[in-house]
């Protein structure tokens, strides 16, 4: 192919590997759609978290930025509770 060609295959290549980056990193389908959408990214960004509970101590704040697997947040199933 011609260079053109090239050059759309590798932009292909960089945005579908750019979105599974953002999917590893904890982003759900929706947000990765939205900003490809937007063509921009969100100064905020709404983080979900991969377990279900009531969060017992808060790690982060508001502004703060954190690196990938900095806890954030302790989050503790109360869904069943021993009384002794």
């Amino acid at each position: 192919g011609s260079k053109s060609d090239l050059l759309v295959d590798t932009s292909k290549t960089l945005i579908q590997s750019s979105k599974n980056k953002l999917i590893r990193l904890g982003l759900t389908e929706n947000q990765v759609a939205e900003i490809v959408e937007s063509g921009t990214p969100s100064d905020t960004l709404t983080i979900y978290s991969p377990a279900s509970g009531i969060v017992t101590a808060r790690e982060g704040t508001e502004g703060m930025y954190v690196k990938e697997g900095s806890m954030i947040y302790t989050i503790a199933d109360l869904s069943e509770v021993w009384l002794l």
